[in-house]
């Protein structure tokens, strides 16, 4: 009985702090991070973070997108 009530406790805790992320549309334009790209830059410290809002073309699941990105960058 302690142990479910614990458990209920500990649970109820963790749920509190958990939000909803956002929900994407077809054709929204979200800004891409630029962590995971390997840009020409002289200084990565001075490199932008985000670059351009880009179209959103296809949903994959609630947290992946899919973008349509200059050719530059693909």
């Amino acid at each position: 009985a302690a142990l479910c009530k614990t458990s209920a406790t500990y649970i109820r805790n963790a749920n509190r702090r958990h939000t909803q992320g956002p929900r994407y549309l077809v054709g929204q334009k979200v800004w891409l991070a630029t962590k995971d790209l390997s840009l020409m830059v002289v200084n990565k410290k001075l490199a932008p973070r985000f670059i351009d809002p880009f179209p959103i073309t296809k949903i994959i699941n609630p947290v992946a997108v899919r973008l349509r990105l200059p050719l530059a960058l693909k």
